[in-house]
């Protein structure tokens, strides 16, 4: 068993433990007190140099009183080290590189110690990977002080003052408690890693001792300001946040936090039942939001954002957890506002959301689960920005609560106007998308056009995107041509007309402008044929087995169908004339391609039930990047045909093959790539066969396979490989 420190205990109480029974092959080891080096035995009692070996392993304690400086003229690692010390003393490196003390365990400084770790060249560096404690006193000239477990700084007599050092919080939580201040002196900076917590507790301050060059502290982790009701502080020293900050009780206190300009850029800031008091470093207002702030439950101000009157592209504002947040006054939204359930964004009379231009709402991302309001939300007709109305209590209003979407006619190209879990919408009229505006339907939800998508005319639908897993309703919807972009994910999607007539009982074609996507269990019929020269896509997203079954024959003659583990089944079989066929996946038919084969998403498996027959213009491409047949990770690409494989003339297409990922065969390894009942011929073409100077892929026909095998390249063969070679050919 080793010495554990107990969190917060008393430190006489962790010395009696320390000196108490210890396992086999551990040691106490006390300085004899006087200058000296760690490497020199009789410094130490017992005449031990405390550095773990094998078994053997050490705790330090560094006791007494008096000024004396100890030189670390190795690299030592212990166990525990503690520092009783009342006096001054030192750890000082030999050397120009900094020497490190390794503490396997726990660190404990008791209060009023004062531990100097050199300077200049001779900084020493202090790695702690348990527990660390921090009373009252001074610490100064690390190089870098690691605390990669929980650090305590707990001062309760006078404070615990840093100086001309570099400390880390890597790993665990760093507890700001007692009830002295933390002064962080010339040349200091405290990191708070992206794993760490920190969290002031109570009311007390971090500040700067005005001395030399300003202190800072950069928060990459969670900086939590929790427990005390009143203020603490970060005074005078420069603060970074890239990470998260979040206020939970009372205040917490900044006067130099780094800005971009008058932009708040980076990190987050979580204002909850606390307070978040800030002025900048350089002196400006805060006029640009480019971080993500939340207001969230409780009554907590952060005053410095009065003032924001843009929130940038990169910018999140976001209100939470039922609480009503109003702005200081005008806000133009370029990023993502964010307006949860029960909780309201409210700009105030007098001030506008100055993305509303005439009837267009303009910018950004407005995701609205709750209630977004202003005084001139009102009568909005187009949307040039994307708005999701996500759930039953979604509402954009004015004042007075009037729902400012009503009018709503026009989805204008880079628009986007979503409805989500069970959030419905009607129309006055008309609705028109821009070419590449879209209307999103989300599961749960209907969307209903009083009147017509002036889109669709003659069967045909152009421009703009349609995402529906809900219910969108237009008046006569019967597409017969998809010439937009046109989604269905989820098993109960549907478009249909006014009379509940499925709008897709007629569809016969996909031009080179449309996009026809299907998944999640939704499936899809048509009464005959379908002429594809677009983008066909099944299967995917939640990954519901998918199904497109086609009444007669798919005809492609451009574009491409791709299958996400998704089925194709035509009775009239898949001509693939052109384009591209592309996934995993299953075609139920017969497929006849002069177009390209491309099995896999890099890699994977495409299996047809039925006969495939090679054109003289078709290709299969092939990509290896691994020895695991049909599968992505270390796998490579396969094709699994149920009937026969023919090829026109005896001899059609190309195979080309490709590696991936890094991958390099090795002599002898096999790649079964193609299987089949019977086969009638051979490729006329192929490419990407040679893998370096030395090997190449040698194509091995068989009755039902076709096989990569890895052979050396021709003019370095040895007798034995000719033999080989001589018998897989055989086999052709």
């Amino acid at each position: 068993m080793r010495t554990r420190f107990v969190k917060g205990a008393p430190l006489a109480g962790a010395l009696l433990f320390l000196c108490a029974g210890h396992a086999a092959g551990q040691t106490v080891i006390t300085w004899a007190g006087g200058t000296g080096s760690w490497s020199d035995m009789a410094q130490w009692s017992p005449m031990t140099v405390p550095n773990n070996a094998g078994p053997n392993t050490f705790d330090a304690v560094i006791g007494g009183s008096g000024t004396f400086m100890i030189t670390l003229d190795i690299n030592p690692t212990i166990e525990n080290f503690t520092f009783d010390n009342t006096g001054n003393a030192g750890l000082m490196s030999d050397n120009a590189a900094p020497r490190t003390l390794t503490v396997n365990q726990n660190f404990a400084a008791s209060n009023g110690v004062t531990i100097n770790g050199g300077s200049g060249a001779n900084k020493s560096n202090l790695t702690v990977n348990g527990i660390t404690d921090l009373g009252s006193g001074n610490y100064q000239g690390f190089a870098t002080f690691q605390a990669n477990g929980i650090i305590n700084y707990n001062p309760t007599t006078t404070v615990c003052e840093i100086d001309d050092s570099d400390v880390v919080h890597n790993d665990g939580h760093a507890n700001i408690m007692g009830t002295q201040d933390i002064v962080l002196g010339n040349n200091t900076t405290l990191t708070n890693m992206a794993s760490c917590t920190m969290t002031i507790s109570n009311d007390q301050q971090i500040r700067w001792n005005n001395s030399g060059t300003r202190s800072t502290l950069t928060n990459n982790g969670m900086l939590i300001r929790d427990t005390g009701a009143a203020t603490a502080s970060i005074s005078g020293v420069t603060f970074a946040n890239t990470g998260t900050v979040e206020t939970r009780t009372g205040t917490l206190s900044v006067d130099q936090l780094v800005t971009t300009g008058s932009t708040l850029s980076g990190g987050t800031y979580r204002i909850m039942g606390g307070s978040f008091n800030a002025s900048t470093a350089n002196g400006n207002m805060i006029t640009t939001n480019a971080a993500t702030v939340e207001f969230g439950a409780g009554s907590g101000t952060f005053t410095a954002f009065n003032s924001v009157t843009t929130n940038a592209p990169a910018g999140t504002l976001r209100v939470s957890g039922g609480r009503t947040y109003t702005t200081g006054g005008s806000l133009q939204n370029d990023g993502l506002v964010d307006v949860q359930a029960s909780s309201t964004l409210a700009i105030p009379s007098g001030s506008t959301l100055t993305n509303v231009s005439g009837s267009t709402l303009t910018g950004g991302t407005f995701m609205v689960a709750g209630t977004l309001q202003a005084q001139n939300l009102s009568g909005i007709s187009t949307i040039a920005s994307t708005v999701m109305l996500n759930g039953t209590g979604s509402q954009i209003v004015n004042l007075a609560n009037t729902d400012a979407l009503t009018n709503v006619a026009t989805i204008a190209s880079g628009g986007e106007l979503g409805v989500l879990n069970g959030r419905n919408f009607t129309t006055a009229s008309d609705l028109t998308l821009g070419t590449t505006g879209m209307l999103r339907v989300g599961t749960g939800s209907n969307f209903t056009v009083n009147g017509t998508i002036t889109n669709f005319a003659s069967g045909t639908i152009t421009d703009g995107q349609l995402s529906v897993a809900g219910r969108l309703q237009f008046n006569d919807a019967d597409i017969n041509t998809v010439a937009a972009n046109l989604t269905l994910n989820d098993a109960g999607a549907q478009i249909v007309d006014q009379n509940n007539q499925d709008a897709f009982r007629n569809l016969n074609t996909v031009t080179a402008a449309g996009s026809l996507s299907i998944s999640d269990g939704r499936n899809l019929s048509t009464s005959g044929a379908l002429a594809n020269a677009g983008a066909l896509n099944v299967g995917a997203a939640g990954s519901a087995a998918t199904t497109l079954s086609v009444s007669g024959a798919l005809n492609q003659t451009a574009g491409s169908t791709t299958l996400a583990n998704g089925t194709i089944s035509a009775t009239g079989g898949f001509n693939l004339m052109g384009g591209t066929l592309n996934g995993n996946g299953s075609i139920n038919g017969n497929i006849v391609s002069n177009g390209v084969i491309s099995p896999g998403a890099s890699p994977g498996l495409l299996a047809v039930t039925g006969n495939l027959q090679q054109m003289q213009d078709s290709a299969l491409n092939i990509q290896i990047g691994g020895l695991n047949r049909g599968i992505a990770q270390n796998g490579y690409d396969a094709l699994d045909i149920s009937g026969a494989l023919t090829f026109d003339n005896a001899a059609a297409g190309s195979l080309n093959v490709s590696l991936i990922d890094g991958f390099a065969p090795a002599y002898g390894q096999s790649f079964e790539i193609i299987t089949f009942a019977s086969r009638d011929g051979l490729f006329a073409s192929l490419n990407g066969l040679q893998i370096n100077s030395a090997l190449h892929f040698e194509v091995v026909y068989s009755a039902t396979d076709i096989t990569l095998v890895v052979v050396p390249a021709p003019g370095v063969l040895g007798v034995g490989a000719l033999a080989g070679l001589a018998a897989l050919r055989r086999r052709r």
